[in-house]
């Protein structure tokens, strides 16, 4: 062997636009994101999708242009599914609920960014940070946002792969008018700071 013990560094970001979300339910689920993973600093895969009745569409523009259609569970995306006992050291502060989900859930959970590639193998989670900020109004989420570390085998490669991944979302009763907001796209970082509420 060559005695590769070097370990390489991937980064995995991923950011999901949720629509139609109910907790009970998930029929009217649409998602639409992006994402890419870098491998040692340099784009290695690129993406967009979209997620409609069961099926989720995969637009890959690195490494190549393809696409990829596959069926996905829309349970996947039952947030509130996430046991309370799970949820350690919940802090809540303003709109913001903080909490940790330990590293033995998450192996568990196989969490679905994670399963996309079948190039991954052995991996090994480090606890999941979570962020979550809610509209006080009515408790329904705006954003989550999730930040974690893997230890894996990508192609026999012995990897550290950051992840950071965001979920926003629409109001469940908005899901025939979000066409109007596809056209600005600083909707999402508008949100990120918080409306003022008079």
């Amino acid at each position: 062997g060559d005695g590769q013990s070097e370990q390489g560094t991937m980064k995995i970001q991923s950011s999901t636009n949720v629509k139609g979300w109910k907790e009970d339910d998930l029929s009217n689920l649409y998602l639409e994101g992006d994402g890419n993973i870098s491998l040692d600093g340099s784009t290695a895969y690129a993406w967009t999708m979209n997620y409609k009745n069961g099926k989720v569409k995969y637009q890959y523009t690195a490494p190549y242009v393809r696409s990829e259609e596959t069926k996905m569970d829309p349970s996947l995306f039952n947030f509130g599914e996430v046991p309370e006992k799970v949820m350690h050291d919940a802090q809540v502060k303003d709109d913001q609920i903080t909490f940790t989900i330990p590293r033995e859930y998450m192996a568990e959970a196989g969490l679905n960014a994670t399963q996309m590639l079948s190039e991954l193998d052995d991996l090994d989670y480090g606890d999941v940070a979570v962020t979550a900020a809610i509209n006080k109004s009515d408790w329904t989420l705006k954003t989550v946002h999730m930040k974690f570390n893997v230890t894996m085998t990508y192609m026999d490669y012995p990897v550290n792969a950051d992840y950071d991944i965001t979920y926003e979302f629409g109001l469940a009763g908005e899901f025939h008018e979000a066409d109007t907001e596809e056209d600005s796209q600083e909707s999402g970082s508008v949100n990120q700071t918080g409306h003022q509420y008079e």
